[in-house]
């Protein structure tokens, strides 16, 4: 069989190692748009905003119990969305306390605390208090009929972030609640709350090593090393 001429073997070296460099770029673009955007929005943390409707809140057998929609997710407008808790029993203090910054009372942890879609299976988020649930004072203004009272609530929680319900992935989520309360005079657990209550929800990812990033890691890794060796 004849011997391709110098000239010819060399072009075909260099058109196969151009062919060679374009795949490598492609797979390696490819890779990693399929994993790193897996990656981030694992490790997003997620902000639920209660600034729609007034929330009802009620004080039963030593739970506190609150049900308000959602406006906002991380800045965005939502409708639909719901947000649901209940303390403990584990109560100490009182509600009706008015000196700005004290403590007035707190719940042990437990309970339970969701966050529910309209229309989806399953729960947005699903958890409990996992420390203790404090209500403090803000200070009072006023007098007589005219008189109100700020209060704010602040917690931890934990539980299951599932962004989809039942259809998506799951994950384990800690977080913290702050609502803030504004009632008719010094609240007891049945006063009037007025429209001026707002609270914002945050949750995080539980910072540990994710396999995706630990794979998107590795994957980078070798394709670098695997170009190094041979281009």
């Amino acid at each position: 069989m004849p011997r391709m001429p110098r000239l010819t073997r060399e072009i075909s070296k260099r058109l196969l190692r151009h062919s060679l460099r374009i795949s490598f770029r492609w797979h390696a673009t490819a890779i990693l748009a399929l994993l790193l955007p897996a990656t981030l929005a694992h490790a997003d943390s997620v902000s639920f905003d209660d600034k729609a409707g007034v929330p009802r809140l009620n004080k039963h057998d030593d739970v506190l119990s609150l049900a308000s929609s959602i406006s906002e997710i991380n800045n965005r407008l939502v409708s639909g969305y719901k947000l649901s808790f209940s303390t403990s029993s584990d109560f100490s203090g009182a509600l009706d306390c008015t000196t700005a910054g004290e403590k007035c009372g707190s719940w042990g942890a437990g309970g339970d605390f969701t966050i529910k879609e309209k229309g989806v299976k399953g729960y947005i988020f699903s958890g409990v208090f996992s420390g203790t649930v404090t209500w403090t004072s803000d200070g009072c203004e006023g007098s007589g009929r005219k008189e109100t009272c700020e209060y704010t609530l602040f917690a931890d929680i934990k539980g299951i972030y599932s962004p989809d319900g039942k259809k998506g992935p799951s994950y384990s989520m800690p977080g913290t609640v702050k609502i803030l309360f504004t009632s008719h005079g010094p609240y007891t657990g049945k006063g009037i709350i007025t429209k001026d209550t707002t609270g914002i929800t945050n949750l995080n990812t539980v910072p540990e090593p994710g396999t995706l990033a630990l794979l998107a890691t590795g994957l980078l890794g070798t394709l670098i090393t695997a170009r190094r060796r041979f281009f």
